[in-house]
């Protein structure tokens, strides 16, 4: 579960992206060119993920109930795979097949191994009740936390 930003595919009315991590990998990098500050090399982390696509509600979905719902897209659309770093990651989340929609490939069938896609399902709903964090994320209430610190006189 990530915010959804500019940069990312857009998701109308919908603040977060969902996807599925393929792979954790780092790499050692060593830039050379302009604005080059030395030759030492530096790890990059970041995630190998396919991207969920939401259902949005108001287009007619007639599968849906009040929990978000999302799907895979073809395997051959441009932006089905992405690369994250793990830094804008909010938190996992807990999806739910629609198992009344069935599976995705009833034969059991796999387009690609990599993609893990040979148990999809054709639809998912989003848990947002699975704990408070998760409630709270839904609900769009942000907690905000104010300390109060006595302030002492020196003398």
């Amino acid at each position: 579960m990530l915010l959804q930003t500019s940069e990312g595919p857009v998701v109308k009315q919908h603040p977060y992206l969902y996807a599925r991590v393929l792979g954790i990998y780092h790499v050692n990098v060593t830039y050379i060119g302009p604005g080059m500050i030395d030759y030492h090399s530096r790890q990059i982390d970041f995630l190998w993920v396919r991207w969920y696509q939401y259902v949005d509600i108001d287009e007619g979905s007639s599968h849906c109930t009040s929990l978000d719902c999302v799907y895979f897209p073809p395997m051959a659309e441009p932006d089905t795979f992405g690369f994250v770093s793990p830094d804008d990651v909010l938190r996992c989340c807990h999806l739910i097949p629609q198992f009344a929609q069935g599976l995705r490939r009833l034969d059991g069938s796999s387009v690609s191994q990599c993609a893990q896609d040979k148990s999809d399902w054709r639809f998912y709903y989003i848990n947002c009740f699975v704990d408070h964090d998760m409630f709270i994320y839904r609900s769009h209430r942000h907690v905000s936390f104010q300390v109060s610190v006595p302030v002492t006189s020196q003398e």
